[in-house]
């Protein structure tokens, strides 16, 4: 009778721990990133834009495998989209919340190969989103600017 209690209890405890680390893992995974690391993805996100654009000039690739790239793209720039907001709407920072709106304009431009509004031959709007990204990442310097300036103050008073 006590040997069955203490292994349902060993269950029970075994059922919590592992419980508990898929929700520190869920939260790791979700976990907001600061000022410098968005501007590192935003940075990531434009280089890979630009290096498609070049890729794509030089040589075309098949349908399928132009389909993916901007599909991987519309993906990146709505997770940012959504840090952002999220972002934005934690700290009521107005600035952040311009970032994203810059990068739902650089995923309009980018969406209108995925639904053929645009042949794949006409890269404009892939640089063009390349552009606004640039446009982001200005935006995201002058919030790390802010910041500085912010401590500099905070460590004068």
């Amino acid at each position: 009778m006590t040997t069955r209690l203490v292994i349902e209890y060993a269950v029970y405890g075994g059922i919590i721990v592992l419980g508990l680390l898929v929700l520190g893992l869920m939260k790791r995974k979700n976990k907001l990133p600061n000022h410098s690391e968005l501007r590192n993805r935003l940075f990531a996100v434009q280089s890979q834009i630009r290096s498609f654009y070049k890729e794509e000039s030089a040589e075309p690739s098949g349908g399928y495998d132009f389909y993916k790239r901007v599909t991987k793209f519309i993906f990146l720039l709505d997770k940012l989209v959504y840090d952002t907001s999220m972002i934005s709407e934690k700290e009521r920072d107005v600035q952040i919340g311009n970032i994203s709106a810059i990068l739902e304009q650089a995923r309009n431009e980018i969406s209108v190969y995925k639904f053929n509004q645009k042949p794949k031959e006409d890269l404009s709007s892939i640089l063009n989103a390349a552009e606004i990204v640039d446009k982001a990442i200005a935006e995201a310097d002058e919030i790390l600017i802010r910041d500085k300036e912010y401590k500099e103050r905070k460590g004068k008073a």
